[in-house]
């Protein structure tokens, strides 16, 4: 019996002929789709329940971590000694979202009449820093175009604002519904804006010299950062290792259990790869040069493989994950256009190993054309 070369059709059996057609281009990329889907899932399964877990242990992750709260606490008490932070009470001192919702309450409370002033902006590039007013100023005008006035010279909350705000200075008193939605704007977000740019000059300017106190500030930011790099790589590491295990069972150790070379995928399916000239499956010496090729083309979730112990944002903190993302990304984004617009549906994959992806039921024939055992 003759074998034609494959065509686009539906498999015809005749007396001379057996036309053989791949899958369709929808097909194929949905092949790719959950080969990567559950390849992920394996990996995620990987790092959360062996991987990361031993990681930590080995690598000290905890001590690292228990490092990294004590410097934070020795920067807190940096600005707690320089009169840029305060705190409500002492159980909360080293917690700086809430210390920095108290200074923030005290910053607006202090621009009320007869209060004492917590200009955290003017005392720092002021009196600390030895700056021009017009330095802390340029702050105010920079974050904030709604509560101050820099009429005369320094600021000010403006009037309206200080009738509005009044209310605080009354345990007894409550702000009217208006006034409270601009106090929580003010607390949630005008007063975090003018705070931001002495976090950065803390960290960065060149007027805080190694004599200055605050200089303190950046070495334990320094530390500080180091110690979160060494929390990073410990997971970027674990990612690493949780996709290769998962890479080595989705495409190499169930391949070659798997009669006929398939994938988890290729199995729900009912798809099999078979070679371009011999129109068999592949062999298992196959199956193992296939591998390095899908284990590339499965990189592209490789930054999400920590999602369940990292939160969404922070995956992007983590940037060799991304960085491989990316980059292999575009080796599958190629791939998607080959099969769109090649006529046997190839993946570059397939080009390069020199396979076809048909329906189960096709191979079938073709062995059976062939006399080869099902």
């Amino acid at each position: 019996m003759e074998i034609a070369q494959i065509e686009e059709k539906k498999v015809q059996v005749n007396p001379k002929y057996l036309d053989v057609s791949p899958i369709s281009k929808g097909r194929r990329m949905l092949v790719y789709l959950a080969d990567l889907f559950i390849n992920l899932v394996i990996a995620i399964l990987f790092f959360s329940v062996a991987v990361y877990p031993i990681g930590r242990h080995v690598s000290d992750y905890e001590g690292v971590e228990a490092d990294t709260y004590r410097i934070q606490c020795r920067m807190m008490d940096v600005l707690y000694d320089n009169g840029l932070l305060l705190c409500g009470d002492e159980d909360s001192r080293y917690d700086f979202n809430m210390a920095l919702d108290y200074s923030a309450d005290a910053f607006l409370k202090g621009f009320l009449p007869g209060q004492d002033r917590h200009d955290f902006i003017t005392h720092f590039y002021v009196d600390l820093l030895g700056k021009e007013q017009a330095v802390a100023n340029e702050i105010y005008s920079q974050n904030d175009s709604r509560y101050f006035s820099l009429e005369s010279g320094v600021p000010e909350l403006k009037e309206e604002y200080q009738e509005a705000f009044l209310p605080l200075l009354d345990e007894k008193d409550t702000l009217s519904d208006d006034a409270q939605e601009h106090y929580d704007n003010f607390v949630g977000n005008v007063f975090p804006k003018l705070y931001s740019p002495i976090m950065t000059d803390l960290e960065k300017s060149d007027a805080i010299s190694s004599t200055n106190p605050l200089y303190a500030y950046r070495e334990y930011h320094k530390q500080s950062q180091t110690n979160e790099e060494k929390q990073r790589m410990i997971a970027v590491y674990c990612a690493y290792i949780a996709l290769s295990l998962s890479a080595v069972v989705s495409f190499l150790v169930v391949p070659l259990v798997s009669r006929r070379g398939k994938t988890i995928g290729m199995m729900a399916m009912r798809i099999e790869r078979i070679g371009s000239n011999s129109f068999k499956a592949c062999s298992r010496l196959e199956r193992v040069l296939i591998f390095p090729l899908q284990t590339i083309a499965s990189l592209p979730v490789a930054m999400f493989v920590p999602i369940m112990y990292i939160d969404f944002a922070t995956l992007f903190a983590l940037p060799q994950l991304p960085y491989l993302s990316l980059i292999t990304l575009a080796y599958v984004v190629i791939s998607f256009f080959a099969i769109l617009f090649d006529r046997l549906n190839r993946s570059l994959n397939d080009f390069f190993t020199r396979t076809i992806v048909i329906d189960n039921a096709v191979l079938e024939k073709i062995y059976l054309a062939k006399g080869y055992p099902l």
